[in-house]
């Protein structure tokens, strides 16, 4: 089988899978996905058919209508395997990300500037550019 989507099943389900009822939390049908065999991660969505047994399979397709309704991206699923000391790797490392930003903002080395068009370094702007800008910026955070 090649990687190309058109040469897969429009959906592919395993034995027994189903969306049980309305209203199942994430985790529990998560868990049920892993009980089944888990996720194929070459289909990117997992749904439901709207019938008595509400079987469910994954398929390639974001589709809601009468007859199906897709519940969860892969993305989903992955997240909630993700340990408490991944997320917290992850949460650090946003907060370190933003407090580095917020830093470089609140004290730029040039005041305001913009990179050089060959060099790509910060070049400072002309006095009365960054005049304007300073007046710009106060006239902005007055609605703050």
């Amino acid at each position: 089988m090649t990687n190309d989507p058109s040469t897969k099943p429009a959906k592919v389900t395993h034995k027994g899978l189903r969306h049980a009822y309305a209203g199942l939390k994430d985790a529990d049908f998560f868990a049920h996905i892993d009980d089944c065999g888990g996720w194929p991660l070459a289909y990117p969505y997992v749904g439901f058919a709207h019938s008595e047994k509400r079987e469910a399979a994954f398929t390639m397709e974001h589709v809601h209508n009468g007859w199906w309704t897709t519940l969860y991206h892969r993305d989903d699923y992955l997240m909630w395997k993700l340990s408490p000391e991944a997320w917290e790797r992850i949460f650090a490392a946003v907060r370190d990300d933003i407090a580095a930003r917020t830093k470089c903002l609140a004290h730029p080395k040039y005041g305001p500037s913009v990179k050089g068009r060959l060099s790509g370094a910060p070049t400072a702007l002309h006095p009365e550019f960054r005049a304007a800008a300073v007046r710009d910026i106060l006239k902005r955070s007055e609605k703050f």
